[in-house]
């Protein structure tokens, strides 16, 4: 092989007929060779996005808040209070029913971003992935023709179901892992509750037995969920005094306190009383789940106003990690009755980011440092660039050089 292409080898026996372009050192070769990008580069650029998706959890934590603190809470309040005029009211339910509209389309487009990031990476385990891919395409097919009509309660409790899968799939995941291990159990909790509500709820639709056995069986299958509910607000509570280092902080009191009072005048809310006790009691009414459970009702509108005021303690938390931060606010927004088209969806946003969060390593730094970290893709970039320029200043100096050396010999 080196007899047969001496030419390449040597510059001084070609001649400008005989020298190929390639070896040619009149004229350095300004095309460049494309740059491939290898396996391992493409899944790095990919993962990268998982942080930039992680930024969008937080304020669509908030937009799902607030459209089920306007849809479930206010618009029913305002029905109750009959002093308001009936314009306002209209207006009160037309802007629930624009907010519910944008949940859903914010819903479809973050659920696209969070499948990419979490469906595509390795770390993952495969039956994770499948399952958690599965029942969210099922569980969105099932809940947005709810946006034009009724859905069925068979498909309800189906979707259900479904939610609740995905929701043990999660916890599980988050467990595996000690910084998510706090979601984790509340996550689990909830889906513990999320199932139990199902169940209560599919026994008194269905036919079995009579009326009054139906009854008596979804009231102590509600009562577990109620239980499951508590439990998981109590671990995000202490979760969230620890991250201040006290065992309460000035958060979990505040709310647990508004929490209380919101039920002291929903029982007392009873006419005739002022027009702001009647706003509170319907408030707290569309929050309480049926069928209810063997304890006392202020228990149950306890615990059913909980969860939302805990969501508004935890996105007021600041030098967290987005995920977490997004994942628990979600999961606290939707609470147990998944049985719900909203809520089923944004108990599937919670799965996705609590799966996100396990592996958000770039988060946990961002947390630690206070700081935004460079994204990979720029240094990339910026890599090859430097390098480009570099090739290219190493030719014009060391090209003249090589011609000098091969005319003297």
């Amino acid at each position: 092989m080196i007899a047969e292409h001496p030419a390449k080898l040597s510059p001084e026996t070609s001649s400008p007929e005989t020298s190929s372009p390639e070896t040619s050192w009149d004229e350095p070769s300004t095309q460049e060779a494309p740059l491939r990008e290898s396996p391992a580069r493409g899944a790095s650029r990919f993962r990268v996005a998982a942080p930039e998706v992680a930024r969008l959890l937080r304020p669509a934590a908030m937009i799902a808040l607030a459209t089920v603190l306007l849809a479930q809470g206010v618009a029913p309040a305002c029905r109750v209070v009959g002093r308001l005029s009936h314009r306002v009211v209209d207006y009160v339910e037309l802007a629930a029913g624009v907010c519910s509209q944008w949940l859903v389309l914010m819903a479809i487009g973050l659920a696209i971003g969070l499948l990419l990031s979490v469906g595509r990476d390795g770390r993952v385990p495969l039956v994770s992935r499948v399952v958690l891919v599965a029942q969210t395409t099922m569980v969105f097919v099932i809940a947005l023709p709810s946006t034009a009509g009724k859905i069925p309660t068979h498909a309800l409790v189906f979707m259900g179901s479904l939610v609740f899968v995905a929701a043990l799939v999660a916890a599980v995941e988050a467990l595996r892992v000690p910084r998510s291990r706090a979601l984790g159990l509340v996550v689990g909790m909830l889906a513990l509750g999320c199932g139990t509500r199902i169940i209560a709820a599919g026994i008194a639709e269905s036919s079995w037995r009579v009326a009054s056995d139906r009854v008596a069986v979804a009231t102590m299958v509600a009562t577990a969920s109620v239980l499951m509910h508590g439990m998981g607000l109590l671990i995000a509570l202490s979760w969230l005094a620890s991250r201040r280092g006290k065992t309460v902080s000035v958060g979990s009191l505040f709310a647990l306190s508004s929490a209380v009072f919101v039920t002291w005048v929903a029982a007392s809310g009873r006419a005739p009383v002022p027009s702001w006790m009647l706003f509170v009691s319907g408030f707290q009414n569309g929050f309480v789940a049926v069928p209810k459970s063997l304890f006392p009702d202020a228990i149950d509108r306890f615990v059913a106003v909980l969860g939302p005021i805990t969501a508004v303690v935890a996105l007021m938390m600041r030098r967290q990690m987005p995920t977490m931060v997004g994942a628990l606010a979600l999961v606290l927004t939707a609470g147990t009755s998944v049985d719900m088209p909203g809520h089923a969806l944004i108990m599937m946003l919670a799965v996705l980011a609590t799966v996100l969060c396990v592996h958000d390593d770039r988060g946990m730094w961002e947390a630690l440092l206070g700081k935004r970290l460079r994204s990979a893709v720029s240094m990339q970039v910026s890599t090859q660039t430097a390098t480009q320029a570099l090739t290219q200043t190493s030719a014009q100096v060391l090209v003249p050089i090589a011609k000098d050396g091969v005319a003297e010999s």
